[in-house]
Formats: C-alpha cells, sequence, structure tokens
C-alpha cells in the first residue's frame, strides 16, 4: 500500500454485513443502573471454548482469562495449590508433559519461565501513539479518541434529562456536528478534517465499508479488526448492545451499536491518512493478515496457565469437600424435595430446613420472578416490564377505573403529569433556567425547609398522580335510595356502610369511628375541617375519654353509642347529629343538658327543643332525617 485514497469506495456485501453482526455480537450488553443485571462482560463468546477465547481476547484487546504466573506461585507458596493437583490437571487436558513446566512455573525454576506474552495487535490510534506524539501533552491518541467518541456517546445517549434530544442517528449526529473536525487535532488543519468527514458515505454499512476498503484491511481479518475497534470503546460499545437487546426483545433492531462501529472506525480513517506513513501501514496489514496464526501461537503459550488454573481451582474444591459432614445414604427415601433460587441469601434456608429430617432434600435453580406483562399506566406512554430483564413480556396490561370513564381518567392524568412536566421543562430549558430561579426561587423556600427538617410526607408515586380516590373503588348502591354518604341515605346496618368520602371499607374490615354513621348531612361536612382540628388538639372532653376519636374523626357521637361525650366540640358550624340532630349552642353543654354527673359519659337525656321522646333515635327507624 503506497498511499490511502481521498474518498473511499463503498462496497457493502454479504459477507461484509455477517463481519459486522460478528463483530457486534462479541460485544455483551450492559444494563442500565436502575435494572441492573449482572452479565458476563464474555457472553460474546460463549460458543468458544474457553482457551481459544482466551487466545484471542488476548490478540484483539490485551485481555487475559487466567491469573498471571506470579499469582500462581504465591498460591503453592500460601499452601494454596498442590503439585499433585498439576500433574491431575494435565492429565486431564490430555498432555501430562505439561505438569513439569507448570511445577517449574510455580516453584519459581528461572531456565523454565514462561516468556513474555504476545502483545495485542495495534489498531491506527496506536501507531500515532508511536509516531507522532500525543494529540496534547501528557495524553495519548487511544485515550484522545476513546474520549471525543465518550463525549459524543454521552450527549447522544442522554434521552431522560436532556430537554434537547437529537433527531438524528448516532453516526449521522456526529458527520453533521461543526465542531467533530476540531476534536480530530489533525495535523493538516481543521478544514481538511472537516472536508474528509463530509467525504464519508451517509449510512453507517456504506462507512465501515469505504474505511476497510481505503485502509485495505484483508477479508480474513476484517471480522477481527471490527471487534478490536469496538472492544476500544467496550463501556459505550456494551450500552448500544442492550439497546438492541431491548429492541430485539420487541421484535425489532437498533442500529446503534453499528453507527458506534463507523464512529470509531471513521476516526481510524482519518488518523491514517494525518499519518501518511505507507510502510509502517503495510506492516500494520500484513499483522492483521496474520491475526489468526498470532491467536494460535498465544493459545499455545497459555496452556500452562490453564493448567495451573485448573489445579489451583482442584485444590480449592478439596479443601471444601474435606469440609462437609458425612454425606446422606443416596438411596434413603426423600419425604420433601424443596427448590430454592441459587441466590446465596437462601443458603440459610437450605441448611436449616435439611437438619430437621434426613428425609428432606432442597435443590437450587436460577430463579427468575415476576409476571410476563408489561405494565402501562393510564394516560401515560411510558411501559414498565414486570419481569426478568432478560425476557421479554408478552400481555399488556394498564389500569382500570371501574367508578369512572378511563378515557377520562387518562385525559385527568395527562393533564396533571403534563402540568408538572411543562413546569419542570420550563425550569431546566438552557435558555430560561437562570431567570426562572430568579423569579420562581422563593417559591420553593418551603419545601427546601420541609425537606431540610425532615418533614417532607412520603413522596406520592408518579403512576398515581391525576387518579381520583373514586376512580379506584365506586359504593355499591344505596339501599335507602338516597345517594350513598348524603341526604336520604337510610341504609339500615349492614346493608350499606358509606364512609364519609362515599367510599366502601373492605369486607371484614373493621369500621373506623367516622365510618360507622354512613350519613353525612351537608350541613354537619361544611364544619368538618374545624371539627377535626378541634379533635386533634383535645378541646373536646370526649376525644380525651376515646383517644380513637381523635386525629380525623369526623363525628365523636356515633348512633347508639352512649360513651361519646353529649356535645361535639365549641366551633360555629358544628351539630350534633346524634339524637336529634339539633345545634349546639358553641359552648359545652348548652342546649343539650347533662345528666347528673357531667362530663364525657353524661348523654343527654332529653332536648329543649323536642323533648325526652326525641332525645334518643327509636329502635329500627334508622338514622334521623335532617
Amino acid at each position: 500500500m503506497t498511499s490511502l485514497p481521498n474518498q473511499p469506495t463503498a462496497r457493502v456485501d454479504a459477507t461484509l454485513l455477517d463481519d459486522i453482526a460478528g463483530a457486534c455480537a462479541r460485544i455483551a450488553p450492559t444494563w442500565p443502573l436502575d435494572r441492573f443485571i449482572a452479565v458476563n462482560p464474555y457472553w460474546g463468546w460463549r460458543a468458544t471454548p474457553i482457551a481459544d477465547a482466551a487466545a484471542r481476547l488476548g490478540v484483539l484487546a490485551g485481555t487475559s482469562l487466567t491469573m498471571p504466573p506470579a499469582w500462581f506461585a504465591a498460591e503453592w507458596r500460601a499452601g494454596r495449590l498442590d503439585l499433585a493437583q498439576i500433574d491431575a490437571a494435565a492429565a486431564a487436558m490430555g498432555d501430562p508433559g505439561l505438569a513439569a513446566p507448570a511445577r517449574a512455573l510455580v516453584t519459581g525454576t528461572p531456565e523454565n519461565a514462561l516468556p513474555a506474552s504476545l502483545p495485542r495487535l495495534a489498531l491506527v490510534t496506536d501507531l500515532c501513539d508511536q509516531h507522532l506524539g500525543g494529540p496534547v501533552p501528557g495524553t495519548t491518541w487511544t485515550a484522545h479518541v476513546a474520549h471525543q467518541v465518550g463525549q459524543h456517546m454521552a450527549a447522544w445517549s442522554d434521552q431522560t434529562q436532556a430537554t434537547w434530544r437529537p433527531s438524528e442517528s448516532l453516526w449521522a449526529g456526529w458527520r453533521d456536528d461543526p465542531t467533530a473536525a476540531r476534536t480530530v487535532r489533525a495535523g493538516r488543519g481543521v478544514r481538511w478534517a472537516r472536508q474528509a468527514i463530509r467525504d464519508l458515505p451517509d449510512e453507517a454499512p456504506a462507512v465501515i465499508a469505504a474505511v476497510l476498503d481505503g485502509l485495505g484491511i484483508p477479508p480474513e481479518g476484517r471480522q477481527a479488526y471490527l471487534t478490536a475497534v469496538l472492544a476500544s470503546v467496550g463501556g459505550w460499545a456494551a450500552w448500544c448492545a442492550y439497546l438492541r437487546w431491548q429492541a430485539q426483545l420487541e421484535g425489532q433492531d437498533d442500529t446503534s451499536i453499528v453507527d458506534l462501529l463507523a464512529l470509531r472506525l471513521a476516526w481510524e480513517w482519518l488518523l491514517a491518512r494525518d499519518l501518511d506513513r505507507p510502510a509502517d501501514l503495510a506492516q500494520w496489514l500484513a499483522a492483521w493478515a496474520g491475526w489468526d496464526d498470532r491467536a494460535a501461537a498465544l493459545a499455545e503459550e497459555q496452556r500452562v496457565q490453564w493448567v495451573l488454573q485448573a489445579a489451583v481451582e482442584q485444590t480449592y474444591q478439596a479443601s471444601v469437600a474435606a469440609g462437609f459432614p458425612h454425606a446422606r445414604r443416596g438411596d434413603s427415601p426423600v419425604a420433601v424435595a424443596a427448590a430454592f433460587c441459587i441466590d446465596v441469601r437462601s443458603e440459610v434456608f437450605r441448611r436449616a430446613l435439611e437438619a430437621t429430617s434426613p428425609h428432606v432434600r432442597t435443590r437450587g435453580f436460577a430463579g427468575f420472578f415476576g409476571l410476563p406483562i408489561a405494565y402501562t399506566p393510564v394516560g401515560s406512554r411510558l411501559t414498565r416490564p414486570q419481569l426478568p430483564g432478560l425476557l421479554a413480556p408478552g400481555v399488556p396490561a394498564t389500569d382500570a377505573a371501574p367508578a369512572a370513564d378511563p378515557a377520562a381518567v387518562a385525559r385527568r392524568r395527562e393533564r396533571v403529569v403534563g402540568g408538572r412536566l411543562a413546569w419542570d421543562h420550563l425550569g431546566h430549558t438552557p435558555s430560561a433556567m437562570f431567570p426562572f430561579v430568579e423569579v420562581a426561587g422563593m417559591w420553593h423556600a418551603g419545601g427546601l425547609m420541609v425537606d431540610s427538617l425532615g418533614l417532607a410526607r412520603t413522596a406520592r408515586r408518579w403512576e398515581d398522580e391525576g387518579v381520583l380516590n373514586g376512580d379506584v373503588g365506586a359504593p355499591p348502591p344505596c339501599a335507602g335510595g338516597g345517594r350513598p354518604g348524603g341526604r336520604g341515605c337510610h341504609c339500615p346496618a349492614g346493608a350499606g356502610q358509606h364512609g364519609a368520602d362515599g367510599r366502601v371499607p373492605a369486607a371484614g374490615a373493621p369500621l373506623r369511628p367516622w365510618q360507622q354513621h354512613h350519613q353525612q348531612p351537608a350541613r354537619v361536612r361544611a364544619g368538618l375541617r374545624r371539627v377535626r382540628r378541634a379533635h386533634g388538639r383535645g378541646e373536646c372532653s370526649g376525644a380525651r375519654r376515646r383517644p380513637e376519636l381523635r386525629s380525623g374523626a369526623r363525628s365523636h357521637a356515633q348512633p347508639g353509642d352512649r360513651r361519646a361525650c353529649s356535645h361535639l366540640v365549641r366551633r360555629r358550624s358544628a351539630r350534633h347529629h346524634d339524637g336529634c340532630g339539633h345545634p349546639v349552642r358553641h359552648r359545652r353543654g348548652a342546649g343539650l343538658p347533662r345528666r347528673s354527673g357531667g362530663g364525657a359519659g353524661g348523654m343527654a337525656a332529653r332536648c329543649r327543643r323536642c323533648g325526652p321522646s326525641r332525645a334518643r333515635t327509636p329502635a329500627g327507624r334508622g338514622p334521623p332525617r335532617w
């Protein structure tokens, strides 16, 4: 190769698409923190034998799946590596001759030490570090490119907090970014870099094809080279793999990881053209053409380390097995076989259960808990799966409003949530955030004070915003023909115990004091707030006698309850709704004479306005009419 073309040609074929798919499949997805799932970072190599995968990862990414030789020597000196296990591990691998170099390695014989590991194959950024120096003092081109790619990825991936969100794909957003050329720091200048970026194709697969053809990567090394390029930005590649995983669960696809590959390859192309060292690039291409031979050599070299790895594990297993109690006979009858999740927290329960009887066995399994549904709150476009993230929900579910029109509830929720989002949007808009703080900052002083003193109530779930109590539970029809909880409701006991708010307690649930009397006339409801405040302060002697009538009690005199005090409170607009229901004259006992002895236990024997015959509710007639 003598020089690189100014405008690479794009030839996308089926073979290239397979190479792109194979490279992207090597990257394991990573889940966000709010739904994090522990994933093996080498999940993409699960179909490859571990020794071969370790060698290829060493050549492409410079990673190792075994511990270094010095660590094995330290384990032997600490007594955690048995030399006899080395012989057994070498025999299990089918090559007993590996035992001698493995023994020599851990015992420290210098002449039998392993040679230095082969370095990973270089990318163009590594060539620039060797021949151009760093882009700025104190950094390398490898770190600079990773930082610039991460900056663009962070801006493009902010789909939850950012107000201005990108409307283009990942690749198109970087290609059209006017500041991208300045971050290249090319020796030929910003204008050259800007024109070179514009010369690249519009679609990500075409960019990949063009760069591979322009650099001259041989066909046998293309998939390996693409895998190494993605591994250089492994964190963001794993995030893009997660986006693709989520899309595939819904029967779709996401091409963000392909765009990221095109973006990173664009950096390789720009730096290779700016480097302009044909001889070095020719040697570099020859190394990638023989990458498979390099991986095979590294796999042969690492065989001794795999023998030591197996020996360490077998030594540990033998020490653990020696500490087990005598095993039970396998032919003993099993009365109970209980299956537990393999989570370590279940070990205590399993051990305790097995200790109860020799006929009890426990088993472990990979437990996944949840329902195969996707929950969408009414009036929202947000869907939340209710099952482990590795699976796809098959049944959609939403809220129901039996007491109201679901469409009306959805519209009300959209108004409430939309209003809050608009308010938050006003405070986070770049052009209005500082004026917003100047104008509305004082309105938040009370909330800040409450939060600082720890007086804030439990935050309400956003799924409950805009949902009224009446939407989630409808009272049964009134047996007396009136409106439940209002004038004209004379339901006999047990027929319809409507609460003061119109809701019906759950079956079998104990009724609160104010729910025992299911009629709340409008004239009485007008003073309920004052009644609650008076009861909370303990101004009522009946409330002092009966603490359950304090906080939130709407009425402390119940039908048929003669233990309650004979008055309501010293509050205007409050009416005594037991017996005849005549008003109290705003002071204790006025209008209703007390029995001898007085106090909270004295119930009015007669009313000055209607006499003793109306002082009590006759049996069988229900609550009095107002």
